[in-house]
Formats: structure tokens, C-alpha cells, sequence
């Protein structure tokens, strides 16, 4: 790169150096916005007409994989259509065998790498709420080419993402039996198996539900598997995440400040019959009798964790029972190692103790990051770290400043030309390898430089029409199942310091030469209708605004059109909030940074980073 620089862990060129912290509004909407309902999705619906899908006899079976890298009851060979090209990921990738009335039921021999038929099922329909959705009704004796009319059996996959401790709700109906199963995107080993409604059923019959939530956020593979006797063979099969309410079924239950009954103290003692909402389900770090717990609020606005027991905890309106997707063994808590210069463990946010250094420090003058002797810019450096350099992360300190008034630093452990040495580094540089729905943060919990944007997102002290933007925050991430209230604080952070960057100050306020309107700084070139109404000035429409007519939509774009997936389709639909969906596709097409033409270079990333100081404060 040829940008010069006063000091590499500062790593911005002078021309593209506008911190949000002094410059308010420069993040707004960017161009290219989506308009709503444009999105089309090709769900298969009722319809009996297969020339859309593609379809393998079994003669053709070696045109229909790529490499094997597997073998054993799910194929990981990738399925192509008639044409060569490969199914996405994002769609319903159905393989099909023909077997007999003796076998057709026998799932635990079925061997789909030997496949008699393969065909794209269309999308997977994830929108809103919806994670996946999978519809199909071959009518009777009208089943796709290659298969059987009756004793055929179906597993249709398409890839998904959960929340770290979010629920979801699946639900099916089916004519004949169903099952399901979470795999392991990498590996495609099975992680968790549902039995479902494994039977000789009809669609008038009652629908199998099931409340599930998942150890670790990302990216799963979800598969459906399904058989067919004879008759009709449809199904309907939705998987959409859910706010579940809990109900006190035994006489008392403690509510816990934090989720182990070894290591916490008792805050309140719910009486029976109580009803609190659910956050997320968490596992305990150190308690091997209650394993899983639920952060809840209590209706008095107390927070805390219970016990998920179905024998203290009833869900109301749903099964008591909740699966679990994934290993949820306990594992010890690490202790911070002893290190000559004092520092913390790493903070909730960072939940293991390794890390890589992030493709973020593609905007120093080298590409790359300083270790340094001492947590601050003018520690002697000990050497350069390029991006995917494995390193391990002793604890954290709060140091000298750099960037957008970051001050974390990580002291680490790394190898330097052969050598294993400790030092610290500047913590907006390092990544976590897996992206489980908790965001790392440069921003100590006590920066005085962001206390203001959580004081003004929690108490609205510039609004005389709101006493608090968290409900509302929450309200609108929770009708998205990939969107936390730690992000949209994180943009309402770097947009406007929630309010208190515009002018005049407040949700009425403007920035951006007048362009940016109110708390999520709405651009009037770009959304005069909304503008025009005068609801940009009212909390609440602004930030619904800003989620449901760009935010979602730049998410919903990227998923359907890309191979962004997780972490990456996240930071591209935030750094669309910012730049346009044009700005992004651009860069993908040429093999740029997500953020190469948001405001500062780093737009996405420093909302992340932001959210994940929120979460450091409780947010989820």
C-alpha cells in the first residue's frame, strides 16, 4: 500500500481519516438502497412442475458430485444441476433414494452419497424471523424424475445460521414420516438428531413442534429427511426463532447473578406461578449438576439466570422441553496465567484464549500490526504480525489510545522469527477463528470517550418524548434472527453517539450537512418519502426505519446474491448501511475489504467493535 502514516497501530491515510467521534453523520445511508418486496424467493410451494429443478438419474450419478471427502449415511459431496453448475448452499439440496416397502423407513441404513436422483428444492425462504423453510407437495404418483412414485426416502440440506443461546421453534407437517438434523457445516458430521414424526402420518394429522437452541452460534447444516410409502408426499416444514416467556412451577426458585449455583449469589426468590421473559439459554463454565440456565427479566425488570429445568421451569404456550443443538460439555474456567505486567483476564466477550490477527490491518501502511513491548503506541516495537498470525491471548489491559479512542490491548504470547515471545498488541487488530454471535471490543468497559452513547442509549436524557432507547433497540433486532441489540447500538453509536453528535442535539437532530436526519441518520437523498413525513424526528420510526428498510434488506440482498456467510454477511449488510449495496458488491468484485469504501475504511468493523463494548455492558 503506498499510504503514509505517522504511526502504524493509527494506520489510516490522512485523506480517508474522519473519526466518528469528532465528525458526527458521516456514516449515513449509502447509495444503491433496496427497495422493499424486490427480493424474490424461490420457494417451491404446491406446485407438481419439476422443470425449474434439477434432477440426476441414477446413470448419471458421476456428473452429479464434486470430490468425495466423505463417506457413511450423509453424503458431503456437492450437488450440481444439469448444466455443471453447483447448487448453493443457500438452497435446498434434496437426494433421493428408491427403496422398498421393507426399507423404505430404515433411516439408519440409508446411504444418500449413493443417490438416486438429486434435485434443487429452490430457496431456503430465510427472511424476518424465518431461518429456514422448506414446502413441497408431490401430489400422488407425480414425484420427480428419477424417483420413485412410493417407497422413495428424501434428505433435503440447506445451510442456516443460529444464535449462541436464541430459540427457535420447528414445526412440520408431513404425509409420510419426517425427521431432522443439525451437522457440522465443515465436517458434515451430525451433531444433534430429532426424531421428529417418524410414522406412517397424514397433513390432517396434529404438527410436530419443537423449541431447540444451539451451544454455539454460526453456521449449521440443516437437514430434513423424510420417506414416502405410498399416497400423497408433501410436507411443510419452518424453523423461526421465538421469544420464549418462563412460568415458576415449583414453590420457589432462586434467580442467580450469574449461571452456576457454586460461584453466584441470590438477587430474589421467584414464587410459584411467576412469569418472566427469556433471554437466551447459557451453559455454566463450573456447576456439573445444572448444566444449562436461562438469562432472564423478571416482570419488575430484574435480570439474573434460572435453572432450565423443566421441572422448576415451564415454557409457556410451548413444550417444556428445550433441545440442545451441539456438545455441551462443561469445560473448566482458565486461570489468567502469572505475567510480570498486570492484567485481566479477557472480558466476557472473548471467550477463548486464542486469537488471530484480523484482515483489518489491510489499512496500515504495511499490511501489517506492531507487537509492542508495552500497551501503547509508544512501546518499543518487538515485531510485525501479518493477517491469520495464530496468537495466544494472555489477558487484557487497558493502555494508551489509537483509533477511534480505542484503548484495549491484548498482551499476548506469539511466535517472532522463531521465537516465543510476550507482548501487547492493539486488541481491535485481533479476531477470534469462530464467530459465535459475541463481538470482541478494542473499547475498555470504563472508556470515559463512549460512556455517553451508553448513557444516552439506556436513559434518552435528549428526548423528552422516550425515557429509554433500549426497548425499542431490542424491539426491532428482535424480529431479525441474525441481528443482536448490541449492533443496532453500535450504529446508533458511530452514527450519532445516539443523539448527542447532531444538531440541535437529540432524536430531531441532523448531521452530515443537514443529509443525515435523527438518531440513525436517515440521508434525505436517499429516503425523501420517510424524510418527508416527518417520522425521522420520532425515536422509534427511525430506528425501525433504519433496521426494516435498510439494514434487512441489505442483509437479505447479500445472503441471496453472495457467498457472505456469518460474521462476513453481517459486517457486508452494515457496511452497506453505510456505503450502499453497490459499494459492497464492488469491492467483493475485486477482491477488496468489505469496508474498502465505507466512511473511514472501517465501517463494519467498528460497529462491531462498539457492539461488542455494549455487550460488555449486558447487552445482548
Amino acid at each position: 500500500m503506498s499510504h503514509s502514516h505517522r504511526n502504524h497501530d493509527l494506520a489510516r491515510s490522512k485523506s480517508l481519516a474522519l473519526d466518528p467521534m469528532l465528525q458526527s453523520g458521516r456514516g449515513n445511508l449509502g447509495r444503491g438502497n433496496l427497495g422493499r418486496g424486490n427480493l424474490g424467493r424461490g420457494n417451491l410451494g404446491q406446485s407438481n412442475d419439476f422443470s425449474d429443478f434439477t434432477v440426476f438419474s441414477g446413470q448419471n450419478r458421476s456428473r452429479s458430485y464434486a470430490a468425495d471427502r466423505g463417506s457413511g449415511r450423509s453424503s458431503r459431496r456437492v450437488a450440481v444441476d444439469s448444466n455443471g453448475d453447483r447448487i448453493r448452499k443457500k438452497d435446498w439440496a434434496a437426494r433421493f433414494l428408491n427403496l422398498s416397502a421393507r426399507t423404505v423407513d430404515d433411516y439408519e441404513n440409508y446411504d444418500f452419497s449413493q443417490a438416486n436422483a438429486i434435485h434443487n428444492l429452490g430457496d431456503r425462504n430465510k427472511q424476518g424471523k424465518i431461518a429456514a423453510q422448506l414446502e413441497f407437495d408431490f401430489g400422488r404418483r407425480s414425484s420427480p424424475e428419477g424417483v420413485n412414485s412410493s417407497n422413495f426416502a428424501m434428505e433435503a440440506q440447506t445451510r442456516i445460521r443460529l444464535g449462541k443461546g436464541r430459540f427457535y421453534r420447528l414445526t412440520s407437517q408431513s404425509d409420510d414420516g419426517i425427521r431432522f438434523l443439525f451437522k457440522d457445516r465443515k465436517t458434515q458430521d451430525t451433531i444433534t438428531e430429532l426424531e421428529g414424526d417418524w410414522d406412517n402420518r397424514k397433513l390432517s394429522d396434529p404438527a410436530y413442534t419443537q423449541i431447540i437452541t444451539a451451544v454455539q452460534g454460526g453456521g449449521y447444516d440443516f437437514a430434513v429427511q423424510y420417506f414416502e410409502r405410498q399416497g400423497v408426499s408433501a410436507a411443510n416444514v419452518t424453523l423461526e426463532r421465538v421469544n420464549l416467556e418462563g412460568e415458576v412451577t415449583t414453590t420457589g426458585l432462586n434467580l442467580r447473578t450469574s449461571a452456576s449455583t457454586l460461584d453466584s449469589s441470590i438477587s430474589d426468590v421467584l414464587t410459584q406461578g411467576e412469569q418472566f421473559r427469556i433471554i437466551r439459554q447459557v451453559q455454566s463454565d463450573d456447576d456439573p449438576t445444572y448444566r444449562n440456565w436461562y438469562q432472564v427479566v423478571t416482570r419488575d425488570q430484574q435480570r439474573g439466570y434460572v435453572v432450565a429445568d423443566a421441572s422448576f421451569v415451564n415454557i409457556v404456550g410451548e413444550a417444556d422441553t428445550v433441545i440442545t443443538v451441539g456438545d455441551d460439555t462443561v469445560v473448566p474456567p482458565t486461570l489468567p496465567p502469572d505475567v510480570s505486567d498486570p492484567v485481566t483476564p479477557p472480558n466476557d466477550s472473548t471467550d477463548s484464549t486464542n486469537g488471530l490477527i484480523s484482515s483489518k490491518v489491510w489499512i496500515t501502511a504495511d499490511d501489517k500490526i506492531a507487537v509492542r513491548n508495552n500497551k501503547d503506541i509508544s512501546g518499543l516495537e518487538l515485531g510485525r504480525l501479518t493477517p491469520g498470525t495464530p496468537v495466544n491471548i494472555l489477558g487484557e489491559a487497558t493502555g494508551g489510545r489509537y483509533l477511534n479512542s480505542f484503548d484495549l490491548w491484548y498482551n499476548i504470547e506469539v511466535d517472532l522469527n522463531g521465537t516465543t515471545q510476550t507482548g501487547y498488541v492493539a486488541a481491535y487488530y485481533v479476531e477470534r477463528p469462530d464467530f459465535d454471535g459475541t463481538f470482541g471490543t478494542a473499547i475498555s468497559k470504563n472508556s470515559s470517550a463512549y460512556a455517553g452513547h451508553l448513557d444516552e442509549a439506556i436513559n434518552a436524557r435528549l428526548d423528552p418524548k422516550n425515557s429509554s432507547y433500549k426497548p425499542l433497540i431490542e424491539a426491532a433486532a428482535s424480529r431479525y434472527d441474525w441481528l443482536a441489540p448490541s449492533v443496532v447500538a453500535g450504529i446508533g453509536s458511530r452514527e450519532s453517539a445516539w443523539g448527542r453528535f447532531l444538531s440541535p442535539t437529540g432524536p430531531s437532530g441532523t448531521g452530515d450537512g443537514g443529509h443525515g436526519r435523527g438518531l440513525m441518520q436517515i440521508d434525505d437523498r436517499y429516503h425523501p418519502s420517510f424524510i418527508n413525513s416527518g417520522l425521522w424526528t420520532d425515536a422509534k420510526s427511525n430506528i425501525n426505519y433504519a433496521i426494516d428498510n435498510v439494514l434487512s434488506q441489505s442483509y437479505d440482498y447479500l445472503d441471496a446474491n453472495t457467498n457472505l456467510e456469518g460474521k462476513d454477511l453481517l459486517r457486508g449488510a452494515i457496511a452497506a448501511y453505510n456505503a450502499g449495496l453497490s459499494s459492497v458488491t464492488l469491492a467483493l468484485s475485486q477482491g477488496l475489504d468489505i469496508d474498502y469504501y465505507t466512511t473511514g475504511q472501517d465501517y463494519s468493523w467498528d460497529v462491531l467493535n462498539r457492539a461488542g463494548w455494549f455487550q460488555s455492558h449486558g447487552w445482548a
